[in-house]
């Protein structure tokens, strides 16, 4: 059933009516021709009195003389964008979320604003009012704790910073477990992939490493080595010469001495770029024994393990390498930066749904089948950080070009 309303924007204001479908606001100006908004392509949706407000792109549009209707107005947008908004922003997770509706302070707003919350397995997501969506991957939560005297529950980062969520109508303790529950089942996935991975390293060690070694969190190699001792020997013998990319990853390694050198991993199916490959030529032996394998312990060169994609990230002196090991057909790419980038680089590899083409394709490209890539390539504000610091990829067509490239990086910079 249509409505009315006005609608007021670069102050112009008109007469209107509205409906409201399961993923599209439809307007219907008077005299003019009928406008449909995607919910998708929203980026915030805000209450003013009597008045709706909207941001799309650049623009905002205000529905205002709502009347009784703008209660249900709101609530209606307050249910169904936010996860509409997700998908398109690629931060939505597989499945039904678990939602909430509270306040949320987080450490780029610490005043506490009202929000829809969303619970999904691989992280949280908020809808804060008059704001677009903001997600936390869950692996880089270290702890959640629940004040039962304040009424909030608080998602600490390892860095420290902390989101903090309070007024939640009662559902304090039940959001409370909703993230310890996601928390868990995501260090249990750490827990099989780097038994299938490091097969070698002592099991209580590995129960450590995968506590606090997520998939989609960066670590230093020697923070590897603390966090469980034997880490380097272990993944000398197992996991780095199953990678596809032994070479390369014996090589970056090899930098750590004078580069920042990170790693991290993702689960489950991975994805290429597609890039096509020229027969690799054989690695030399790396300069720093380090991580160099010996022995029989070694599996097959070339056999990715199951359900583990290792990354790397090296520092370069004015930007950022980023390899994928366990992936064979995709490029290395090139990020112009400084180490504030390093936080975008781990959403990014946290981010499973967003794929790679997303970060180095100009938004003009992004058409047809790539066109629902377009929001996040916008609007994500990790990445956005990675779009603006893309340099360059560099192309798999032989071991001998490519370190060269990688020799120049290091000794250049970006």
């Amino acid at each position: 059933m249509t409505r009315s309303c006005r609608i007021e924007r670069g102050g112009d204001s008109v007469a209107a009516g509205w409906e409201l479908t399961t993923d599209t606001l439809l307007l219907f100006p008077a005299g003019r021709p009928s406008e449909s908004w995607p919910l998708a392509e929203v980026r915030s949706v805000g209450r003013d009195g009597w008045s709706v407000r909207l941001v799309i792109g650049g623009s905002e549009l205000v529905l205002s003389r709502l009347g009784t209707e703008t209660d249900g107005l709101v609530s209606a947008l307050r249910r169904m964008w936010p996860p509409l908004r997700a998908t398109a922003l690629r931060i939505a997770g597989d499945g039904a979320p678990l939602r909430f509706a509270g306040s949320v302070a987080t450490p780029e707003h610490l005043e506490p604003t009202p929000a829809e919350i969303l619970v999904w397995p691989e992280a949280v997501v908020i809808a804060p009012c008059g704001r677009d969506l903001a997600a936390l991957p869950l692996a880089h939560v270290a702890e959640i704790a629940e004040d039962s005297e304040a009424w909030t529950v608080t998602a600490r980062g390892w860095d420290g910073s902390a989101w903090t969520f309070s007024r939640l109508a009662g559902d304090t303790t039940r959001l409370a477990e909703a993230l310890g529950a996601a928390r868990a089942a995501l260090a249990a996935t750490a827990s099989e992939a780097l038994a299938a991975s490091l097969p070698g390293l002592d099991p209580a060690l590995r129960a450590n490493l995968a506590a606090h070694w997520p998939p989609g969190r960066l670590l230093a190699p020697s923070a590897l080595e603390a966090l469980a001792p034997g880490f380097e020997r272990a993944f000398g013998a197992s996991w780095l010469p199953s990678l596809p990319r032994q070479g390369e990853a014996e090589m970056l390694l090899g930098t750590s001495s004078t580069a920042a050198v990170l790693l991290g991993y993702r689960v489950g199916p991975q994805k290429g770029d597609g890039e096509a490959q020229e027969p690799a030529e054989l690695a030399p032996p790396p300069a720093d024994g380090t991580f160099s394998v010996t022995g029989d312990a070694a599996p097959v060169a070339g056999r990715t393990l199951v359900g583990a994609d290792l990354w790397l990230a090296v520092r370069l002196p004015g930007g950022w390498l980023v390899e994928d090991l366990g992936t064979p057909d995709v490029a290395t790419y090139v990020l112009a930066g400084s180490a504030e980038l390093e936080p975008a680089l781990a959403f990014w590899l946290a981010a499973t749904h967003l794929p790679r083409e997303v970060v180095h394709l100009g938004v003009d490209a992004l058409t047809g089948e790539r066109a629902a890539l377009a929001p996040a390539a916008r609007d994500l504000a990790p990445l956005v950080a990675l779009r603006q610091a893309f340099s360059r990829r560099l192309i798999h067509r032989g071991f001998s070009a490519w370190s060269d490239a990688v020799r120049e990086l290091l000794a250049r910079g970006v």
